[in-house]
């Protein structure tokens, strides 16, 4: 895990293009981005969904993925747009990336309804059933508790009460809204959806999520009324080292933390739409972790992650040495990541806090089964309800047509976002949306100093063309590369020759260290030339030596040696001819590893 820079503030002095090298795997074509402030934009495509993702990642976790963890050195070129127009070229580019979320959005809630309405075309009138929903998780379902959240006297418990009578009674036109949605569903039909990148799509009302929320609702306050339980499997106590034990001055502010979530679980109480009902389950889930802190003297957050229930075999390769000062490099983390909580007081930051502790957490017990985040907590729980009137009110839906509609908006979408090798990239894009955003000739040249085509023919779509058509056709400001971490520890260490050409051979770096990433390869080509085609050799007939062992050992590790011998091979032979794809990955490297110039501004 990289220690970011968490005191990063967002400036728009300086806007790059830029170009990361290549390395074996699926970055072998190389990539680009842009760095606009400290956020970088770029596009990836998920195998999952079938998508082509425009993200936003901060500059720090950037970076260290890819010239540390990836070993690919950076080609940034600062764009001399002017002043004037930053403001204007982030913001189209941040209401794109808003746009395809509204797009994905939509597509997730209509895959939710899909789920739900597979469950209740199962039901039957004469059982009960139950739905998950979404924070009912960090709750004992059923196991009452003598302990209030929140303290309310008797007209306020009284309005509770009222409360909950009225979302009993409420009802909810699922009909109405299916029919509205209908033109949602229908937008498929439409021609010419290149364009549709650029346009906010009408939002989908999922029927689940209305229900949903009517359902957390009901249970939040009959919390309020009846306590249950938590859950505290769903909570992280943070007691795995003395360090995380909470001090007078951090009492103090979980204090006022306290206070101000207990007033605004009182204000959403009061009144029935100022929040929805997630809002409500996690400012509840949130005070009980702030009471459980100042109980327990550690902080505890809810879990938010998302975690592999499968431990992969390659983890256990990862050295004890290494381990062990992650543990102490999570332990500084801790301290910056507390220092930011103090700082504000807002939902974003504690979301941010949960996440930190999270991986904090990790790394302190060596777990590495994170795989994502929600944005906040909510861990699904069951929630009863009624056969016969879910029966009678959802009666009207078709599954089937529904389940053809769900295919085909999402075919939809992938259309909008389409990936191809060539024809649609992550480079090409870049320009795609260059030459929609500054659509006017003169517009373009005033803000970009040119255009750059996106059409294949300008083979704009390969890594290093578009790096040079950069140079070639906008207004350019400065030029710098950011080496790999290798060559930034080379050039640091300022060793003989001698020492350099043993830090390319592998079985004798000093840098390096066997991790699963990698084939099993003899020599470093990326920063030599002249040797390049004699070390290419030597890795080919490596690579050879490891297949033909492979397909020996290949009923014990599941052809795990044939594999990494071939990908050997085919990431030798352009060495052979002076060209340099495999650059190694340096996933163990730790923070005192870091060479000094790593923490140099990138800009002077």
């Amino acid at each position: 895990m990289a220690l970011c820079n968490l005191e990063a503030k967002e400036n728009l002095e300086h806007i790059s293009f830029l170009h990361i090298l290549a390395n074996s795997g699926q970055s072998s074509g190389g990539h680009t981005a842009l760095l606009i402030g400290n956020v970088v934009y770029h596009f990836q495509y998920n195998f999952n969904d079938k998508i082509l993702h425009l993200i936003r990642d901060p500059w720090e976790e950037f970076r260290f993925h890819y010239t540390v963890w990836e070993n690919r050195s950076i080609h940034l070129i600062e764009l001399g747009i002017p002043d004037s127009k930053k403001l204007e070229f982030k913001s189209k580019w941040d209401e794109a990336y808003i746009i395809q979320k509204k797009w994905i959005q939509n597509l997730e809630d209509i895959k939710a309804d899909e789920r739900w309405f597979s469950n209740l075309s199962r039901l039957t009138p004469d059982k009960g059933s139950s739905f998950p929903i979404s924070g009912l998780g960090y709750f004992k379902k059923d196991i009452p508790s003598s302990e209030e959240i929140v303290n309310l006297n008797e007209l306020e418990k009284s309005e509770v009460k009222n409360s909950l009578a009225l979302f009993h009674s409420e009802n909810i036109d699922f009909e109405k809204l299916f029919d509205y949605n209908q033109t949602i569903l229908k937008q498929n039909n439409l021609q010419n959806i290149s364009d549709f990148a650029f346009q906010p799509p009408l939002r989908y009302q999922s029927l689940f999520h209305v229900w949903e929320n009517l359902e957390q609702k009901k249970f939040v306050r009959e919390f309020i009324l009846n306590p249950i339980k938590f859950d505290i499997t769903n909570f992280i106590v943070m007691n795995s080292d003395p360090s995380f034990k909470i001090e007078e001055i951090d009492r103090d502010f979980l204090k006022s933390w306290e206070i101000n979530l207990e007033d605004k679980i009182k204000e959403c109480l009061k009144t029935a739409n100022t929040c929805n009902g997630i809002e409500e389950i996690v400012l509840i889930v949130r005070l009980f972790a702030i009471k459980e802190s100042l109980r327990l003297g550690y902080f505890v957050i809810p879990k938010k992650a998302n975690y592999n229930p499968f431990y992969y075999e390659d983890f256990k390769e990862i050295p004890q040495s290494v381990l062990e000062e992650k543990k102490k490099e999570s332990v500084r983390y801790f301290d910056l990541a507390k220092k930011q909580f103090y700082e504000k007081k807002s939902d974003f930051v504690w979301s941010e806090w949960e996440k930190d502790l999270s991986k904090i957490y990790s790394l302190q017990n060596q777990k590495f089964d994170i795989i994502n985040f929600e944005p906040y907590p909510s861990i699904p729980g069951e929630r009863s309800f009624e056969n016969p009137k879910m029966i009678q009110e959802m009666g009207f839906i078709n599954m089937d047509n529904f389940s053809t509609q769900r295919l085909e908006y999402e075919q939809f979408v992938q259309k909008i976002y389409p990936y191809h090798i060539i024809l649609q990239n992550c480079t090409g894009e870049i320009f795609r949306y260059h030459n929609h955003f500054f659509k006017d000739e003169t517009d373009a040249k005033q803000t970009l100093g040119g255009i750059i085509s996106h059409q294949t023919s300008s083979l704009s779509f390969i890594p290093f063309v578009a790096a040079n058509k950069v140079r070639e056709e906008y207004q350019i400001r400065l030029e710098k590369k950011i080496l790999s971490y290798r060559l930034q520890k080379k050039r640091e260490s300022k060793i003989t020759i001698l020492q350099q050409t043993k830090e390319d051979f592998v079985p004798l770096s000093e840098y390096y260290q066997k991790n699963p990433y990698d084939q099993d390869f003899l020599f470093f080509t990326d920063d030599t030339v002249a040797l390049r085609p004699i070390y290419g050799l030597s890795n080919l007939f490596w690579g050879v030596g490891h297949t033909s062992i492979g397909i020996v050992t290949s009923p014990w590790d599941k052809g795990k040696k044939f594999t990494t011998g071939v990908k050997s091979i085919f990431f030798s032979f352009p060495e052979i001819f002076f060209f340099n794809i495999r650059k190694g990955y340096f996933p163990y490297v730790t923070e005192k590893e870091l060479p000094a110039s790593y923490y140099e501004k990138v800009y002077e």
